[in-house]
């Protein structure tokens, strides 16, 4: 029975769409006959499921970068001997050096953040960023493929910034189970909401400053910021000093399957973010039918069709944002002919059910390739 090992960002029972996305990876794998071993990080003992198929590991470490990770991987390889290993996240590293040491065939990278927003977030000073730069060039030299979850990855970061060879890179973009029991009736709730960690990249500054043109016309309307981060208390201040506290709520974190309930009571999904990946955001909110207004940057466009699913516009501009929300607000007709719309888009682009397959047969097109 041929082996594949799949190192995923978080156990599955945490509601991450991307864990859950890789656990539904495995049972088609299983399904199709092949023993899948998944490696999970930051798990207690009990996660652990050592009989059966598919079997379920927890690194040492609840970030696998440590050199204790790197012998527990080299032990499982060894064990298990899989034709294709696949790494994710912070696993990725020594999924591909590990692998290529033990002349693993397949050593898939997954490729999740952009460097571009990870300089925005971060604030790394030159050198730290040249090495994490020389670190990553290296690591997608040894990796036999290298999976971009939007095309402009591919493009931007794959290809120009590493110099990946376009023969080592497909793009699958991110996927979702579509909800049940949730039926989108906002049409009567003037609710916007806006799901993210709250960095720079994610630009909620600009579209706190941009409810100010909103609540001029819209004095009712209400804006929900789920979510936390290091910029919480700055832009709470923010909201404060623009006198924009009843029309900006800071609701925090919630649990990932409140997240759904909050789209489909919304009237629409903000999305203002200075450049972003393939956010998955974006996917929940159209998987309920909720329309997106977001920027134009990133992969964001390849999710979200100007007009068709909702509005983009230009990023770090907030009158050009305050306006399209405006426009929405301003005819139900509209939001109804987007929402139908976005529902169409998700069934047929980011179905977990049909997407799932897909990935299963490139990757066994890669185990059988000679």
């Amino acid at each position: 029975m041929r082996c594949v090992i799949l190192a995923v960002g978080l156990h599955w029972d945490s509601g991450n769409s991307v864990s859950l996305q890789f656990k539904a990876i495995a049972d088609e794998l299983v399904r199709r006959g092949y023993r899948v071993v998944l490696l999970v990080p930051g798990q207690l003992t009990d996660k652990v499921i050592d009989t059966g198929n598919p079997l379920v590991f927890t690194w040492p470490s609840k970030r696998p970068t440590k050199l204790q990770d790197a012998i527990f991987l080299y032990r499982i390889i060894r064990k298990y001997r899989p034709f294709s290993i696949v790494g994710n996240f912070a696993a990725v590293n020594w999924v591909i050096v590990v692998g290529w040491l033990l002349q693993v065939k397949n050593r898939i990278a997954w490729y999740h953040t952009l460097v571009e927003q990870s300089e925005l977030d971060n604030h790394e000073n030159a050198i730290v960023r040249i090495f994490y730069w020389a670190r990553k060039l290296l690591v997608y030299k040894l990796a036999t493929s290298i999976v971009a979850v939007s095309d402009y990855a591919m493009r931007e970061d794959l290809t120009n910034k590493y110099h990946v060879p376009a023969r080592k890179i497909t793009v699958f973009h991110n996927l979702l189970k579509t909800p049940v029991d949730l039926c989108p009736s906002a049409q009567e709730n003037v609710n916007l909401v806006c799901v993210g960690r709250m960095d720079y990249s994610k630009a909620h500054d600009v579209l706190i400053k941009a409810m100010q043109h909103v609540a001029a016309r819209f004095p009712e309307v209400t804006l929900r910021l789920i979510g936390s981060g290091k910029r919480k208390k700055d832009l709470e201040e923010m909201a404060k000093t623009l006198k924009m506290e009843k029309n900006v709520v800071f609701v925090g974190s919630i649990k990932p399957e409140d997240v759904l309930m909050e789209f489909a009571k919304s009237y629409a999904c903000i999305h203002p973010a200075r450049i972003d990946n393939c956010p998955l955001v974006l996917i929940e909110s159209i998987s309920v039918g909720t329309p997106v207004i977001a920027s134009n940057a990133g992969g964001i466009p390849e999710i979200i069709r100007d007009d068709i699913d909702g509005l983009l516009t230009p990023p770090g501009n907030s009158e050009a944002l305050g306006l399209s929300i405006c426009k929405i607000l301003e005819s139900a007709e509209l939001r109804q002919r987007y929402s139908e719309n976005a529902k169409s888009r998700f069934l047929s682009e980011f179905d977990l059910g049909q997407g799932v397959a897909k990935i299963v047969t490139w990757l066994e097109s890669q185990i059988y390739e000679e």
